[in-house]
């Protein structure tokens, strides 16, 4: 298994759909075309976290993890349990502000923007 990643099965290989460089750790989502792209915020179409660099190349395999736990790339200050979301880049936030959203998981501890921090994976729930 890739550093950073204990999961409940194999990751999949989805192909990069937009010159938009997906990094390790980055949410992604459906690109609605048959692969996957950076999330670009709590919207539908969340899919899992790359687990690595996959550069800026539409084409490249991108290997996602969509169970278990993995290393997500923080976007802001995250409390241990916090249910977390994407930034418009593709990094894990805390979900703030009545609505739906869609998540990416609940984070299996603390961390401040730029860390890596772990993320237990429940993509495509949606938290009210």
């Amino acid at each position: 298994m890739p550093y950073g990643y204990i999961g409940a099965g194999e990751p999949r290989t989805l192909i990069q759909k937009s010159t938009a460089a997906i990094v390790a750790g980055a949410v992604v989502k459906n690109s609605g075309t048959g692969g996957c792209v950076v999330a670009t915020g709590d919207d539908v179409g969340i899919c899992g976290v790359a687990l690595e660099d996959a550069g800026n190349v539409v084409g490249n395999p991108v290997r996602v993890a969509s169970s278990g736990v993995a290393d997500c790339n923080a976007g802001g200050t995250i409390t241990l349990g916090d249910p977390v979301t994407a930034t418009t880049a593709g990094k894990v936030i805390v979900i703030t502000g009545a609505g739906v959203h869609q998540i990416i998981g609940f984070a299996e501890e603390a961390a401040v923007n730029l860390d890596k921090v772990s993320v237990r994976l429940m993509p495509g729930e949606t938290y009210i």
